[in-house]
């Protein structure tokens, strides 16, 4: 039955969102905090918000390594490494500062740091496809 309502909630929020041209990673982001526990209370099953979320970032990684070229990926491997280690570098030193101040345990620093890390890669990649400014491999014709 919350399968249910999530979907219904993001078909509703999604629809609306559409209008004003928001992206499809926004749509989800906004329908997942206004489910949530912290504003409607509608979704506060903390499994299955965990298992949805698992769900989720299973199918963005997954979708995300299909689209990519390994031939491309490696003639490009000092850009690609390059890239990678300062955005590693800077979500962790975000989540550091943030966690300085809430005086968080370096270890969950480092693990929060490298989640943001890699969920900030499949955000930026879905954005820039929907607005047309990249094109994923498995869409491109040859």
């Amino acid at each position: 039955m919350k399968f249910v309502i999530i979907s219904l909630g993001v078909v509703g929020i999604g629809f609306l969102l559409r209008l004003i041209k928001q992206p499809h990673v926004i749509i989800y982001i906004i329908t997942g905090v206004i489910l949530g526990p912290s504003v409607t209370g509608w979704i506060d099953d903390s499994a299955l918000i965990e298992q949805l979320g698992s769900l989720g970032l299973v199918l963005l990684l997954f979708f995300i390594g299909m689209e990519i070229s390994l031939p491309k990926l490696i003639s490009n491997w000092k850009f690609s490494l390059t890239g990678t280690l300062i955005q590693i570098a800077a979500s962790v030193l975000a989540i550091w500062i943030i966690g300085y101040f809430l005086d968080w345990p370096l270890a969950r620093i480092v693990t929060l740091g490298f989640v943001i890390s890699l969920s900030s890669t499949a955000v930026v990649l879905r954005i820039l496809e929907e607005r047309m400014e990249w094109k994923p491999e498995s869409a491109k014709t040859h």
